[in-house]
């Protein structure tokens, strides 16, 4: 192979001489003979069209046949193409050995699609397709994405490129690294193998091989592979670290999906999966199946086939058999909590009170503000009242008090021009801008009524007669008296119009009453009209009724026909009489409420009303209206009350301003001397031969400034700036920022977890085993609290209630509170159980046993005695007291004390009554419930690898540094070009040619 190469370079240079000299009239040195010329191609002939393209087509400026080792060969020089399987190859100069195999030279350029391939020197095989790129550096270009190597081979017809000898990736903001690799043009996609270094704006990865996307960003991970996740923060130490062995980022969606034997490490967390989705623009994680979460900061592993977790603040939901094992190194005794769902929530007690703080003075700034907005609101619209005497006394004595506080206030403002210092704060008093006085519209009593429109009309006609002579006028440019004149003539005018306003409605409501009083005695007349001949009906009813009884007495052959008539004849005539009566009623009515628009009720309804009925009915209207006008009276003394107590706030608001502007202008003055005392002092120190750095008043307000802000909130550089400037100027005054941050870093980040477990909870530990409905501990206060039906077993006691309150210190049992039917339970044998029960109960522990109990509140107790040092039951005990407090020691009551008028009862074991029972009300035995280690936790813990991934040292990437320092020295030395370079106009046009012989 290497001498073909060298035979090949001798013929090109040959070549290229032969050329030199045919150009300068010269021989060549190289001339082939004339047989061969009359049989040599033509490189442009058109093919005809039935002949089968099975070779290489090529192109070029000059050719010749040559023979070579008894081998003819053809050299073309000059603007070299060949085309094969839709791919283009150009170059300076080419060797054909035969139809499908050439060697190029010089300018190598391949191209198919949007791929480009740059290289020095290349072989092309048409029986396998396949073009082999030799160069210093290979560059191999497709779309956005560049790839660098030594060694470069491209199949024509699959479009499929590997390189091997190491090669660099760069795609938008991704550099990725490989011994080897396969590029796949069609897919746009490429696969590195072995060695495999990755690194973007997202990630930094090292692997055993990688599939990545440069379309798309889509990145697949295969064994061994080690993610380093930037995230927001730029500490190292806050950054997590992420293993698989199989997974891949969507770059698009901001997603890492690990799903073989996912591993996530953060700072407190150690999490293990068979399958973790990582979202990592809302910081949430997802997993599934064996999973083991170890927080360490907490001493706490969390198991389950399901789990969520939220990177802020640290939230955990658990489901599919949840278990937690609490865990303390100092401790040889571990907590195993299980149930069917948990949730485990992390609180910043410091952080939440800054917010809740944070969030109230927000609050209450933005409260100030609206009552303020308020307050000038309806100063500005409240009407003055005429000024008496003392008012324009007390309005005159006021304006000389402001007059004479303005040139007091000027005559300072032009000292203080004098200061070197100036202060901060304007010393001029601000005068808020008047506003056009608005009217305040009284409501007037409305009488009961459907009639919207009215209701509507009454209503604004106060309104409207407020501000018909209401005009807007700017008050900015007038004097302070002239504004004074104006606001007093305007709330006069506004005066009048409410005053006349009201009067009218008066009038109006006056004469609705008199109408409504007026329609409530005519309905009064007819109701009392309709009565009495409602009992002249049933009179002669009852008449009628008794003179057909008689009839039937004195004849049986009374026609019945007759009874029939009177009584139809009765019923026409009474009902004639009550129709017209109706009738005319309704007419007289319906006209006359047409003309009340104050009342809508219709006249049908006091049809069947008696009179008494209808009086019940008006005095209920006069009532309501009697509480409305009550009503508006309180509102109106309320909204005087208050408008009375904004202006004595808005008073003291002032007053508290020019307080404040005054004491503004004191700090100022006090600055400036203290600053021309500074360069005093510093002056004499220069004299003895000590320099200080001085700080300026520019200096001083940047401090200020910086100081004045939130400094958690400033950024890196502007606390920089701060520090550097204390550490000048004032190094032993002021404590450094960054100082304050790390000593209260603790404070602020200090945080507790919350743990939630619903339904079939059940607890163990050694000494003490639970269950119930739902369970809530945190590890701030090391209490646990267990709800709805829970039973506690210590030792040979069962304890049960309603709810329970454990208390541990040191992971260790030390109180118990029982509320809600408390009943504590010890097995004698299997037939005998000591029984106590009452309201509350409290037991104290003391190495995890229980040494006294506390009953408070109608206790009983049935107690077995027995003697000493035998299991025989001699006598059972019922008693009932007050309170009790039993003291055990060794498992056994050494001692009994009731309270509260305790009565006893003992009873042989022979003797004992069929009337007395052996167990107490709401006695349940539950040892089969009772929790064991096994039944509760059958995980398999796996250990810790946190040291062993903190150590892995990350990618340094160094086939690209390699790949780069090469590449420097070959562009410095002129032996390689960094080429960008496409195909040309004629080498595209040749194409449309060939490509139309198709």
């Amino acid at each position: 192979m290497m001498k073909r190469r060298v035979v090949a370079i001798a013929v090109t240079l040959v070549a290229i001489a032969s050329l030199v000299f045919a150009g300068s009239n010269g021989l060549p040195t190289l001339s082939p003979q004339p047989e061969e010329q009359e049989t040599r191609p033509s490189l442009s002939a058109k093919k005809s069209p039935d002949r089968k393209r099975d070779y290489v087509d090529m192109k070029s400026d000059e050719g010749w046949q040559m023979t070579h080792n008894g081998q003819k060969i053809m050299v073309v020089v000059g603007n070299f193409a060949a085309h094969h399987n839709g791919t283009v190859i150009t170059a300076d100069s080419a060797v054909r050995y035969s139809e499908r195999h050439i060697e190029c030279f010089g300018n190598v350029l391949i191209n198919k699609g949007t791929t480009y391939i740059y290289g020095d020197r290349a072989e092309y095989d048409g029986d396998t397709n396949e073009a082999k790129v030799f160069s210093n550096i290979v560059k191999v270009v497709d779309g956005s994405a560049t790839l660098l190597t030594y060694n470069f081979t491209f199949n024509t017809k699959t479009n499929i490129g590997h390189y091997t000898g190491g090669g660099v990736l760069t795609s938008n903001d991704n550099i990725l690294e490989s011994d080897r690799g396969y590029v796949y043009s069609d897919l746009h996609q490429i696969i590195c193998v072995d060695r495999v270094q990755m690194q973007n704006n997202d990630y930094d990865m090292m692997g055993d091989s990688v599939v990545y996307n440069t379309e798309t960003d889509f990145a697949e991970f295969f064994t061994h592979t080690n993610i380093w996740n930037k995230g927001e923060s730029k500490s190292t130490d806050e950054q997590e670290y992420l293993y698989t062995d199989r997974g891949s980022f969507d770059k698009a969606k901001q997603l890492y999906k690990l799903t073989l034997n996912g591993y996530v490490l953060t700072k407190e967390q150690e999490m293990l999966s068979d399958s973790v989705d990582y979202y990592r623009d809302s910081n949430y994680i997802l997993l599934r199946n064996n999973i083991q979460i170890d927080d360490t900061s907490q001493k706490m592993i969390i198991f389950a086939d399901w789990g969520e977790y939220w990177k802020e603040p640290g939230n955990i939901f658990a489901t599919k058999e949840p278990a937690i094992v609490t865990y303390d190194l100092s401790q040889s005794d571990s907590v195993f909590v299980r149930s069917d769902s948990m949730y485990i929530y992390t609180r910043y007690p410091i952080r939440e009170k800054i917010e809740k703080a944070r969030q109230d003075s927000l609050a209450m700034v933005a409260k100030q503000l609206q009552d303020s907005l308020e307050l000038a609101a309806q100063l500005a619209a409240q009407p003055q009242e005429a000024p008496t005497a003392e008012n324009k006394k007390e309005s005159k004595k006021e304006s000389k008090r402001e007059e004479r506080k303005e040139e007091k206030q000027h005559k300072d403002k032009h000292k203080e021009n004098k200061v070197d210092r100036q202060p901060t704060n304007d010393a001029t008093p601000a005068t808020a801008p008047a506003t056009a006085p608005a009217t305040t519209t009284t409501p007037a009593p409305i009488v009961e009524s459907n009639n919207t429109p009215t209701k509507a009309t009454q209503q604004d006609s106060v309104a409207v007669a407020a501000t018909a002579d209401t005009v807007v006028v700017d008050t900015a440019t007038m004097s302070k008296r002239e504004r004074e004149r104006y606001l007093r003539a305007e709330a006069a005018k506004a005066n009048r119009a409410v005053k006349e306003a009201l009067q009218q409605r008066e009038a109006e409501r006056k004469a609705m009453l008199k109408e409504r009083n007026t329609l409530r005695l005519r309905l009064l007349g007819e109701a009392r009209v309709r009565d009495a001949e409602r009992k002249r009906k049933e009179k002669e009813r009852r008449d009628s009724l008794r003179e057909v009884a008689k009839l039937a007495k004195d004849s049986v052959a009374v026609d019945s026909v007759k009874i029939d008539t009177l009584k139809k004849d009765s019923i026409k005539r009474d009902s004639l009489k009550v129709d017209s009566l109706k009738i005319d009623s309704l007419k007289r009515d319906t006209l006359k409420i047409d003309t009340l628009r104050q009342d809508s009720v219709k006249v049908g309804r006091f049809d069947t009303m008696t009179a008494k009925q209808v009086k019940a009915h008006f005095k209920a209207i006069a009532d309501r209206e009697k509480d409305s006008i009550n009503r508006i009276k309180q509102d109106s003394l309320d909204a005087k009350l208050d408008r009375i107590a904004d202006a004595r706030q808005a008073k003291r608001t002032a007053i508290y301003k020019r307080w404040e502007r005054r004491d503004s202008i004191y700090r100022a003055k006090a600055e400036a001397r203290a600053y021309e005392q500074l360069k005093r002092r510093i002056a004499r120190r220069e004299k003895r031969g000590i320099f200080v750095a001085m700080a300026d008043s520019s200096v001083l307000r940047q401090i200020d400034s910086l100081l004045g802000a939130d400094i958690p909130a400033l950024d890196e550089e502007a606390r920089h700036q701060l520090d550097s400037l204390i550490e000048i100027y004032f190094p032993k005054e002021i404590p450094s920022p960054s100082k304050i941050l790390a000593a209260d870093s603790m404070n602020i980040d200090s945080f507790y977890r919350d743990i939630r477990a619903f339904s079939h909870v059940k607890m163990y530990r050694s000494d003490a085993q639970s269950i119930c409905d739902s369970l809530t501990m945190t590890t701030l206060d090391t209490i646990i609290h267990l709800y709805k039906s829970p039973v506690l077993w210590n030792g040979p006691n069962q304890i049960s209630s309603e709810i329970m309150h454990l208390t541990t210190r040191d992971s260790r049992l030390t109180k118990a509170q029982f509320e809600g039917k408390p009943m504590t339970i010890a097995q004698i044998d299997t037939a005998h159980y000591n029984q106590v029960t009452g309201k509350e109960m409290t037991s104290l522990f003391e190495n995890n046993e229980i040494y006294r109990n506390d009953v408070n509140g109608n206790v009983q107790t049935i107690y077995y005695m027995q003697e000493d040092n035998s299991p025989d039951i001699t006598m059972m005990a019922y008693i009932e007291a007050g309170d009790m407090t039993s003291y055990i020691k060794n498992k056994q009551i050494v001692g009994i004390t009731y309270r509260g008028n305790p009565t006893y009862t003992f009873y042989p074991m022979d003797k004992i009554p069929d009337t007395q029972p052996t167990r107490l009300q709401g006695f349940k035995w539950e040892a089969n419930r009772r929790p064991t280690r096994d039944s509760l936790f059958m995980r398999v813990r796996r250990p810790s690898q946190r040291s062993e991934k903190m150590s892995l040292r990350r990618p340094l990437f160094p086939i690209n540094a390699l790949m780069q320092q090469r590449r420097d020295d070959y562009l410095r030395r002129g032996e390689w070009r960094d080429r960008t370079d496409t195909l040309t106009v004629e080498t595209i046009e040749w194409l449309e040619a060939i490509r139309s012989e198709y």
